[in-house]
């Protein structure tokens, strides 16, 4: 099975990236751009020390590293947020568990108005700053709510993230895919791993879902990104969808 995931991950063709001037208007507009912040990257290298999840994540917030790393990461999103945005249905119910501090929700829900998206994440200061963004994008702040995803039980059409299948190490979250899976029929996610395993995570997901009653499909090819660590292996990340079996 292995050996046929990697076969048909290889032969995916990347999506085309269509431009889109909006969406470049978006991430200026909130001071995305391709930069590169010394004293921020300098801050992320302290903080990674704190072994208390929840001091990080302050920290994460209030050093605007969530800024620094849409900014580090901009020609991933640029790729990422349109293909994802292309997965909602029309007139959707869409929720995005961990939403961080907003700014792919932001940009779903101004340039999607037919869809009734909610972003939800546990830490304050991640709400606090997705419900500015919000307000700056004519986006109604109450879309985004504090709150842990794993005690959510709505259901919704469509679940969407960028990383919540993910461990802290990049090993796959399956308490968080059973979760998801339980709440919507649908699924896209951005998934983030390494380049030597990029097969095996590919498999596992495949497995993960079938086991849950949904199929798996890989939407792209693998983005480079700039999470790796210069004497570790690559960091990649693709988007994949799920769907509920009939």
């Amino acid at each position: 099975m292995l050996a046929n995931t990697i076969i048909h991950m290889q032969n995916l063709a990347k999506p085309a990236v269509k431009p889109n001037p909006a969406l470049a208007a978006y991430l200026k507009k909130n001071g995305l751009s391709l930069k590169s912040i010394t004293e921020i990257s300098a801050e992320h290298a302290r903080i990674n020390h704190i072994p208390n999840e929840m001091e990080f994540w302050n920290q994460y917030y209030k050093s605007a590293l969530d800024a620094f790393h849409e900014s580090v990461e901009y020609s991933l999103n640029m790729e990422t947020f349109g293909l994802m945005a292309d997965m909602v249905p029309s007139c959707a119910t869409v929720f995005e568990p961990c939403c961080r501090s907003g700014y792919f929700g932001a940009w779903l829900a101004s340039s999607r108005p037919d869809v009734e998206y909610v972003g939800m994440d546990i830490n304050p200061l991640a709400i606090e700053k997705a419900k500015q963004l919000a307000a700056s994008n004519a986006v109604d702040p109450s879309r985004f709510v504090q709150f842990d995803y794993h005690k959510h039980s709505i259901r919704h059409d469509i679940v969407i993230g960028r990383n919540i299948t993910n461990t802290g190490n990049f090993d796959i979250d399956r308490t968080a895919i059973k979760k998801i899976t339980s709440i919507a029929d649908r699924i896209a996610v951005l998934h983030f791993t390494y380049e030597d395993r990029m097969g095996s995570d590919v498999s596992n997901l495949w497995v993960c879902y079938g086991t849950c009653g949904f199929a798996f499909e890989q939407a792209s090819e693998p983005f480079g990104t700039a999470t790796g660590s210069p004497s570790g292996p690559a960091a990649v990340a693709f988007v994949y969808r799920a769907a509920k079996k009939a």
